[in-house]
């Protein structure tokens, strides 16, 4: 009885022991990816044109509008007037489609500021008061045209971010067409 409790305890640790080496092993591989990557950033910013100081800036600014991006979307998915309104504007999409591309082309960031300082934060005011305001209970009617208040002025806020992510696509064919026929004038 004892030698069979001994041996299922021996051939606990060993499995527990083998299954914390592969986990150490898979955080130390998911490190190096990690700051693999981040060294690429780096000097994917670099040859963008931005110093030590401009990619600390970049980075937190960026870091900032991610977290804004991240709480409408936690929010979107707990309330469906916020998935409506979502899927009529498609703002989200927009904002993240808006970030990616900052990322690639740091010197957006200049381009977008309204995006990334004004209208990232505005929307997360908007859906945290929103959010709170719905939590009110007993619902007055000042309390429903309030939220139909808020409502309506993150789906403006929605669409104008959707607006302003489809005019830059826009810009950027439109650029584009312009170099092609300036190399059509002087060919």
């Amino acid at each position: 009885m004892w030698k069979t409790v001994i041996i299922l305890v021996l051939v606990y640790l060993i499995i527990k022991n083998l299954s914390s080496d592969k986990a150490t092993s898979k955080n130390k591989e998911k490190t190096k990816v990690k700051g693999k990557k981040n060294n690429n950033k780096v000097e994917h910013y670099r040859e963008k044109g931005l110093d030590d100081k401009d990619i600390s800036i970049f980075r937190e600014t960026m870091k900032e509008a991610r977290d804004h991006i991240k709480y409408w979307e936690e929010e979107i998915s707990r309330d469906e007037k916020l998935v409506i309104i979502e899927e009529e504007t498609q703002g989200l999409f927009a904002s993240k489609k808006t970030f990616q591309a900052i990322v690639e082309e740091p010197a957006m960031m200049t381009k977008e500021d309204t995006f990334l300082y004004r209208d990232l934060p505005n929307m997360t005011t908007l859906v945290k008061k929103y959010r709170q305001l719905s939590a009110v209970k007993p619902v007055s009617q000042e309390v429903k045209l309030e939220l139909a208040e808020r409502l309506h002025y993150i789906m403006k806020l929605s669409e104008k971010i959707s607006k302003n992510y489809q005019a830059s696509l826009i810009d950027d064919v439109d650029d584009i067409k312009y170099s092609l026929r300036e190399e059509e004038i002087h060919e």
